[in-house]
């Protein structure tokens, strides 16, 4: 079953499809995983956390290892645990050639995330992110290329607080050589929750 921990086994799908037109292109990229995540739980003595004593919860978005057991480390006084973990990607896109010098993309995101028994142990939350984006690239010539993006994406937790992020973002890059190139890319984001939002 999906909580059966004792198969550790791991799996994974990845998609992608493409098709080339003479002045555009249009594709998909998908992603499925499944596997197990290692969550440890760290118990820090009275007199050596702020917290006085309670247990501090580190969650390490790592695959298990298979050698790792379900028990404590009487040394470290930790425990570690596993968790389910199911993870899907979403990318369909389009880009178009507006001129020989200029061409614009847009596309939408999809990434989710599912959690098995221990989560909530594990302070792991099932959650979706939607986002979509569009950007513009010009060249000015051969060897020189100018970049602008925007993107706005809806984080949305089971239980949590949605949470609604803005980002633009612009960039250069130079053409050196066949085999080097420089650029840098500059941007800003902007961040709302429902909290702000209510708040407001």
């Amino acid at each position: 079953g999906e909580d059966d921990l004792d198969n550790r086994d791991q799996q994974f799908l990845s998609l992608v499809a493409q098709h080339r037109a003479e002045r555009f292109v249009m594709g998909v990229r998908g992603e499925y995983r499944r596997d197990i995540l290692l969550r440890r739980t760290e118990f820090i003595p009275d007199g050596f956390s702020q917290a006085g004593g309670e247990a501090d919860m580190i969650s390490l978005d790592n695959p298990l290892n298979a050698a790792e057991i379900s028990t404590p480390d009487i040394n470290t006084n930790t425990t570690r645990e596993q968790v389910r973990r199911e993870l899907y990607r979403a990318n369909p896109y389009l880009r178009h050639d507006l001129t020989e010098k200029m061409q614009t993309e847009i596309g939408y995101q999809y990434f989710g995330l599912r959690y098995g028994s221990g989560a909530d142990q594990a302070r792991l939350e099932d959650s979706d992110t939607n986002a979509i984006y569009g950007g513009l690239r010009y060249r000015a010539s051969e060897v020189n290329a100018f970049s602008f993006r925007l993107r706005a994406s809806t984080f949305e937790p089971d239980e949590g607080l949605d949470t609604d992020n803005y980002e633009a973002t612009v960039g250069w890059d130079r053409q050196v050589s066949e085999r080097f190139n420089v650029g840098f890319v500059v941007g800003g984001s902007r961040v709302e929750s429902d909290q702000q939002n209510n708040n407001g």
